[in-house]
């Protein structure tokens, strides 16, 4: 787990009760990152993000699009991974988040690990 890009994100992850249930959940600087991290709560559909991206950052593919439960979106290059509201961005849309993709995979694996 790198912890030194957790901490750049202030992230943290954490279980709290929903409807009853207990569920665990991810906090950071940004909700909308927050939620589309979290509306991947399985873990195979994490793993299936994580593919995704792992592609990306191998060159196998250029560019990867994930669409969150709850709508939100994630473009991700090599470069930057773009979170938006609206599963209809397009290229004047501004995200609502960029983060580099490399802190994203580490974010996303640690999220993984939290999910076991």
């Amino acid at each position: 787990m790198d912890t030194v890009v957790l901490d750049k994100y202030k992230v943290s992850f954490l279980t709290k009760r929903l409807n009853g249930k207990l569920v665990k959940d991810m906090a950071s600087l940004n909700e909308c990152f927050d939620q589309f991290i979290t509306d991947y709560r399985g873990r195979n559909e994490a793993i299936t993000l994580q593919n995704a991206v792992l592609k990306v950052i191998s060159g196998a593919e250029e560019k990867a699009i994930g669409i969150s439960p709850t709508l939100l979106t994630a473009e991700i290059t090599l470069e930057a991974t773009n979170i938006y509201e609206d599963p209809e961005y397009d290229s004047s849309s501004i995200p609502s988040f960029s983060i580099p993709t490399t802190d994203f995979k580490s974010i996303l694996e640690a999220w993984i690990e939290y999910l076991k």
